[in-house]
């Protein structure tokens, strides 16, 4: 029987908590419904409702790379702490609230929060393994942690629908006190750094990083590839709530299809290791666009009703893969000191690409309507995979 030391006992602590974080601070409660909640409930444009979620989301990804910088300089925990208040609070403003104006200002102050979120306890989690095969046990402790994260959305969702059919406001009330349960699970973590940064000025700090970064053609590949992959499949999911509605399927089955996607995604989570040891990581990228493109084109055949949901079987299960595949990759060339400053610069640039494509996907649901924006999405993925193709070929 192994003895652990009182340190190992802390850095072992940390992984557990990490997952029940996870469950927690992470549900998707309101996943299933928030756009229909916009639209229908409060009356808003499809424009509207995406801008409502993506000006928030633009603001929080050009705050990641300030903001991981923090992490790095003043710790992890107290940065992650605070932003988890600020998000839980943003959250809550949609049980008080119903103008555009007021929702769209806490829904930036939820983008700081979000923002000091991305990041932090990947590095710290990072930090909490012991050194030797770093790289492997840590993609093993990501995907049983996205394991976690899919079981949690699989039950939330679901349970997300019900409570929208019995009060629209409900998933954003219990989306609350779960987000403050997660907020308290955080108080147990244990503050591991290995290193700390040199330098003194956040500036420079972010400087340096962004230096390192850049100077890995591999590492420069794999961030524009991420971009891509958010471009094009982020766009599938959000042009299914419209979808959805147009087929007359009610929140308690949105729920329950969106369950059944979280439980595929967890299947891909569950397999991702095997994945990435096999195909590497930019392998996985691969693949993933792959079945996004999949999905797109098994809508058009059997993407009526609930069929909906084997169209997406594919593109659910390339989801799970997503960060395992991208925070244990850039982890492995970054140094402890400039881990969450990178994490953050990377999911930065990744997140523009969403932002950019659900954009466009809002704007021809609103001028073009299901088909245009179907046509549109359908191009964008054929379009992205020889870009992947060639990647792999490269740094395979």
């Amino acid at each position: 029987m192994h003895i652990y030391t009182r340190q190992q006992v802390k850095l072992h602590k940390n992984i557990y908590i990490w997952y029940l974080n996870t469950f927690f601070a992470f549900s998707a409660y309101v996943l299933p419904i928030w756009l229909i909640f916009n639209s229908e409930v409060l009356g808003f444009t499809y424009t509207q409702s995406i801008l409502l979620g993506i000006t928030p989301y633009a603001v929080s990804s050009f705050l990641e790379i300030p903001t991981g910088s923090w992490a790095d300089r003043f710790g992890r925990l107290i940065v992650y702490r605070s932003g988890t208040l600020i998000y839980t609070v943003s959250l809550a403003s949609y049980i008080l609230f119903e103008s555009f104006t007021i929702l769209l200002i806490f829904q930036l102050l939820g983008a700081l929060g979000y923002a000091m979120q991305s990041g932090t306890l990947q590095a710290l989690i990072h930090d909490s393994l012991p050194t030797n095969n770093k790289k492997e046990i840590y993609d093993h402790v990501q995907s049983r942690k996205m394991i976690v994260f899919f079981g949690s959305r699989t039950i939330t969702v679901f349970v997300g629908g019900l409570l929208f059919a019995i009060d629209p406001k409900l998933p954003f009330i219990v989306a609350t006190v779960s987000s403050l349960v997660g907020l308290i699970v955080s108080l147990f973590f244990t503050e591991i750094r290995l290193q700390k940064p040199r330098s003194k000025n956040n500036i420079t700090h972010i400087a340096q990083t962004i230096r390192k970064m850049w100077s890995l053609v591999n590492i420069r590949v794999f961030v524009f590839l991420l971009f891509l992959m958010q471009f094009t499949m982020e766009s599938v999911f959000v042009f299914l709530q419209p979808a959805f509605i147009s087929e007359g399927i009610s929140s308690k089955e949105i729920g329950i299809v969106y369950a059944l996607i979280s439980v595929t995604s967890a299947l891909g989570a569950a397999y991702s290791t095997r994945i990435i040891r096999k195909y590497g990581n930019f392998g996985s990228l691969t693949l993933m666009i792959c079945l996004s493109t999949a999905s797109i084109l098994l809508l058009s055949i059997i993407g009526d009703g609930l069929g909906i949901y084997a169209a997406l079987l594919p593109i659910s299960f390339g989801f799970g893969l997503l960060v395992v595949t991208t925070s244990g990759y850039i982890q492995k060339y970054i140094s402890s000191s400039h881990q969450s400053t990178a994490l953050s610069t990377s999911s930065m640039i990744t997140h523009s690409g969403f932002l950019v494509g659900t954009l466009l996907v809002g704007v021809m649901l609103d001028n073009a309507g299901l088909s245009g924006a179907y046509a549109y999405i359908v191009a964008i993925n054929v379009a992205a995979l020889p870009i992947f193709i060639l990647a792999y070929k490269k740094f395979k």
